[in-house]
């Protein structure tokens, strides 16, 4: 009998163990506008190092007005000022010898993902999934295309449940994510089997102990 208890209060010390959300990490993560910054701009400067002679100067223009085109030109205009490149925003009329730095094409999904153990509606941590690309062309000055192809990348890892709104920027809305659903059955069924093995353990704890 001793014994009969002493494995049901080990089984369900370890259902209790079980239940509890993951050790919070305590590297800090990377924001999501610094996952686009690792996807796209850091791609796109490697290839205006290897095909652009310093210090230029560089037109830096993006075909759509949207919000991540513009983001990524004032990226670009950033770093490569603060190498030393000569850097326009628009053409000058009286000179023509810039090389041009074009930007089109410019998408970027984040996703987050509920993954780990799952007790009802808590989550011991999140995937966070970027798919990001770019179309860039780089231009000679007499016209000559040195580089044209598209950048594409996806970055995932995984941050604390909860946090994903503090990696997010409010003025940056490419930044926002989506929640892609693990669907019905990791949902729920995961929640119920654990709730349904508490019930049966306590369940027979009251049998053994009225025996």
């Amino acid at each position: 009998m001793i014994a009969r208890w002493q494995a049901i209060l080990m089984g369900v010390a370890f259902l209790r163990v079980a239940m509890l959300p993951a050790a919070t990490p305590l590297r800090q993560p990377p924001t999501n506008e610094a996952l686009f910054i690792q996807a796209l701009v850091k791609p796109a400067l490697q290839a205006i190092h290897s095909t652009i002679p310093r210090p230029g100067p560089l037109l830096i223009q993006a075909r759509a007005q949207d919000p991540l085109s513009q983001w990524l030109v004032r990226q670009l205009v950033d770093s490569t000022l603060a190498e030393g490149w000569q850097v326009f925003l628009t053409p000058d009329s009286l000179n023509s010898r810039w090389y041009r730095v074009q930007l089109s094409q410019a998408r970027g999904q984040l996703q987050y993902r509920t993954v780990g153990r799952r007790l009802l509606l808590f989550a011991s941590k999140t995937q966070r999934r970027l798919d990001a690309q770019l179309h860039l062309q780089l231009v000679a000055p007499d016209g000559k295309v040195l580089y044209s192809n598209t950048l594409t990348r996806t970055l995932a890892d995984t941050i604390p449940h909860g946090r994903r709104h503090d990696l997010e920027n409010r003025e940056l809305p490419f930044t926002k994510g989506v929640s892609n659903s693990n669907g019905t059955a990791r949902r729920w069924v995961e929640p119920l089997l654990v709730t349904a093995s508490t019930a049966t353990a306590v369940y027979l704890f009251f049998v053994l102990r009225n025996d």
